[in-house]
């Protein structure tokens, strides 16, 4: 079952799928058994935690360029067009 903090709801969250090596879900599935958290939630944080570095680059650049992108190819296309 997720566990959804109470201030989000289960709508502000999309699906996503990404490839991991088999070693990376194993440490991500054992991480989330130790600190008995939901594997998305561990995923979530980790995301975060990674892009913390970044995050005034990328709202500069959401400032800029204030679009919505639907998919990946439309990321892809986006940041060809206007080098990213």
């Amino acid at each position: 079952m997720l566990a959804l903090p109470a201030s989000e709801p289960f709508s502000t969250y999309k699906r996503a799928t990404f490839y991991l090596r088999p070693e990376q879900i194993r440490a991500v599935k054992l991480f989330a058994v130790t600190t008995e958290r939901p594997i998305s939630e561990v995923v979530r944080d980790a995301i975060e935690q990674y892009l913390q570095p970044y995050a005034e680059l990328l709202a500069e650049r959401q400032r800029r360029w204030p679009v919505a992108i639907a998919d990946d190819r439309q990321l892809s296309m986006f940041v060809s067009d206007r080098n990213v």
